[in-house]
């Protein structure tokens, strides 16, 4: 990006390494030899690779460093009123932050985040009860003219009581015992849309936080899934489960599809169905 014209790109689409997951350069030092392109190639990834590896001296606080100048040159090369696009996954608090900051503080204005889940999660996934999150996260920054939004800081406490309420949340909606992957795919966009973030050297995670509330906030109760055997998440407080009068979200579906199928039949018979 240093030899690109400053603003002659219309968009940006990136997929940075995620700070120590998987160390890339190391990783393909075997093909480039064969491929006889490792002409100073270990002096190049110690140097330039943007990741987190102590045995290459570099810690997280390089790993952010590193991060931010690749953004500064995002930011370089994009028009104005240009989107980059960053697809991102990883559960720790502090690498999802420490991008977010690289691009808030290289100009960007932080505009939206979209979650994509996996199209079909397996049976014997879902019935883990403390699993990751499935799928992958978009990020959108836009350089803008306008001043880029501030972020408001929050301590681990606030932190935590987020993230119970939304696994709260999706329980009682679904009024029914929940897979894990279901209540932490819909912890990382409440935080990010309700614009909060916490501090770059915190390492809490939304992983860590329902996990502690067991027995406290949250219970864990046998089930079966499409063979799979495991446990589901419910409230501890027997009391307030049995107050839920929603209809399970599973009888509502079953009711639904059920229905939909009578109404189909029932227009076919009178000669208006597809």
């Amino acid at each position: 990006m240093k030899k690109m014209p400053e603003e002659s790109v219309d968009y940006v689409f990136t997929d940075p390494p995620y700070d120590a997951s998987i160390q890339y350069g190391e990783l393909s030092y075997l093909w480039n030899a064969w491929l006889k392109a490792d002409y100073r190639y270990t002096e190049n990834i110690v140097a330039h690779e943007v990741i987190r590896n102590e045995r290459q001296k570099k810690p997280f606080e390089v790993y952010h460093s590193l991060l931010n100048s690749s953004f500064q040159g995002f930011y370089k090369v994009l028009r104005a009123e240009r989107c980059l696009t960053l697809t991102f996954h990883n559960p720790t608090f502090m690498v999802r932050n420490a991008t977010v900051r690289a691009g808030v503080f290289s100009g960007f204005d932080y505009e939206h985040i979209h979650h994509q889940p996996l199209g079909q999660v397996s049976a014997k996934a879902m019935m883990q009860p403390f699993g990751s999150a499935q799928g992958d996260f978009y990020l959108r920054f836009v350089k803008t003219a306008r001043p880029a939004r501030q972020m408001e800081e929050i301590n681990e406490d606030r932190f935590r009581r987020i993230v119970i309420d939304t696994c709260r949340e999706v329980i009682a909606s679904r009024a029914e015992p929940t897979p894990y992957t279901l209540l932490i795919n819909q912890v990382d966009p409440v935080l990010a849309k309700r614009g909060l973030f916490g501090t770059l050297h915190t390492g809490l995670d939304v992983k860590t936080v329902p996990e502690e509330s067991v027995g406290k906030d949250f219970g864990l109760v046998d089930a079966k899934l499409g063979g799979a055997s495991g446990k589901l998440w419910w409230f501890a407080d027997k009391t307030f489960a049995a107050r839920l009068e929603a209809v399970p979200l599973t009888e509502r579906v079953e009711e639904t599809v059920t229905q939909r199928a009578q109404d189909n039949g029932h227009s076919r018979r009178m000669g208006t169905g597809f």
